[in-house]
């Protein structure tokens, strides 16, 4: 049994630690897939992956099963979307190598940074293109603040569907946050997040997973601005113009979308609402 992690950054693998150890713990192999090589303010994709492999391995993952594909693309961090096909490409043929692929774990589709959604959109073509959509899961990260100072973090949005919940010991959040102190090249980053994920552990005390819905990534993840909107990363009709093609032909091409079609959106107030 293989599960595999996609992630957009090589520290989003935070948001979902105690996934990847639990299945660790249950003899499953765990293969971890970077989308983007991470690099920005300086920092360099070698950097950024040596983290990974130093908080993954501390999880008990296999070198070996760690690939940074946005490394060996040079996809630039911040520019997933508008790399989707290459990325898809290449990822065929890392998963073409792996035997019993039983479930694909992505970022949610939530609005938070437009990496983390294209990373969602490429891990639910894969899902789709394995057939094991039902068995695989989105975990929240984080998305536009219930209140201007503070990020909501973990909180999954009710749109994407029913949550489940997995408890976390004691032991293990202290271990967790713990792992943080590998990520030294995003310290900002991390001294931002870091408290968030502790309010977390300490209040809620679970990895929360929710299914995967194809016909979301037709949506707009949640009530307008999005975060990466706010942040001035990406616009939202320019992440719409990139992705609607890549979801036309991988996600929701058939039934209902002929291969190569636009994806329609509805409108704003069809949206999900936050929670």
């Amino acid at each position: 049994m293989t599960t595999v992690f996609i992630f957009a950054h090589q520290d989003d693998d935070f948001g979902v630690f105690h996934e990847i150890a639990d299945a660790v713990a249950r003899k499953e192999r765990v293969v971890c897939i970077y989308l983007t090589n991470g690099a920005w303010a300086g920092v360099t994709p070698q950097q950024r992956n040596a983290e990974s492999l130093a908080v993954l391995t501390r999880l008990g993952v296999n070198t070996d099963d760690i690939k940074f594909l946005g490394t060996d693309l040079d996809i630039p961090d911040g520019a997933l979307v508008e790399n989707l096909d290459r990325c898809w490409d290449k990822l065929l043929s890392e998963i073409a190598a792996l035997d019993g692929v039983t479930r694909i774990i992505v970022p949610a589709w939530e609005g938070g940074h437009h990496d983390h959604d294209a990373a969602h959109l490429v891990g639910l073509a894969l899902a789709r293109y394995l057939d094991v959509l039902e068995q695989s899961r989105q975990y929240p990260f984080y998305r536009a603040p219930a209140l201007r100072f503070w990020l909501s973090f973990a909180a999954p949005l009710e749109a994407n569907g029913k949550v489940i919940s997995r408890p976390i010991g004691w032991r293990e959040r202290l271990d967790y946050l713990l792992l943080l102190r590998h990520y030294r090249s995003q310290g900002p980053v991390i001294l931002k997040l870091a408290p968030q994920l502790a309010w977390s552990y300490l209040t809620k005390g679970a990895q929360m997973l929710q299914r995967l819905n194809p016909q979301r990534a037709l949506e707009a993840p949640m009530e307008r601005p999005l975060l990466y909107e706010t942040w001035g990363l990406c616009a939202y009709e320019h992440f719409r113009a990139c992705a609607d093609p890549f979801i036309a032909r991988h996600i929701v091409g058939s039934p209902g979308l002929e291969a190569g079609a636009q994806a329609q959106r509805p409108s704003i107030a069809e949206a999900s609402k936050t929670d």
